[in-house]
């Protein structure tokens, strides 16, 4: 076998670099010109302009979600994260609920809590929101802390639609209405 003797090889590789560096320099002068642009055959991401916005939606109504879900364990019609995420009747009908558990010496703790929001309008100042909270409600007194009544062995859901309006820069549940179209999977 002919090994290529050390020395060769290295002059080799000193002239392909040598090439190299001066094929490559323009002779010695700097390009000026503007730089050439070619097109992506690669399709390109289709950019939502409204999925900040849907976000944000969705975020107010995760927060409504676990305020319901806090105030009603408390009873308390003076959580104050129910005017961070509620306003218009949607506030005063959650007020009068909680209202009407501690009046009747109740709460209501509500386990294994699925909810699973689409935002299925969005406008300026308003968004509507489809979603089917289910979960496992268990009612207890408050004075005692006894489970009040049986708890069921399967989780109940309600399939509801959420009008958010923004209120003072930040979206908020304004209207709540229950719906008789089946949950979405």
């Amino acid at each position: 076998m002919n090994r290529i003797p050390f020395r060769l090889r290295f002059a080799a590789m000193a002239a392909v670099a040598a090439v190299a560096v001066t094929g490559c320099g323009g002779g010695g002068k700097i390009n000026t010109s503007t730089p050439t642009t070619t097109k992506s055959s690669d399709p390109t991401t289709t950019f939502d302009p409204q999925a900040t916005q849907r976000a944000a939606v969705l975020d107010a109504y995760h927060g409504y979600v676990d305020t319901y879900i806090r105030s009603l364990a408390s009873s308390n019609s003076d959580d104050p994260g129910l005017p961070q995420y509620l306003t218009g009747s949607a506030l005063v009908s959650q007020r009068m609920d909680l209202s009407g558990l501690r009046s009747a010496g109740e709460v209501l703790k509500v386990t294994d809590v699925v909810s699973r929001p689409i935002v299925v309008s969005l406008e300026p100042g308003r968004a509507v929101v489809d979603d089917c909270l289910s979960g496992l409600p268990h009612y207890y007194d408050i004075a005692s802390g006894a489970v009040r009544g049986t708890v069921p062995a399967a989780a109940s859901s309600d399939a509801s639609e959420y009008v958010l309006i923004l209120d003072a820069g930040a979206w908020k549940v304004s209207e709540k209405t229950k719906k008789d179209a089946a949950c979405h999977a």
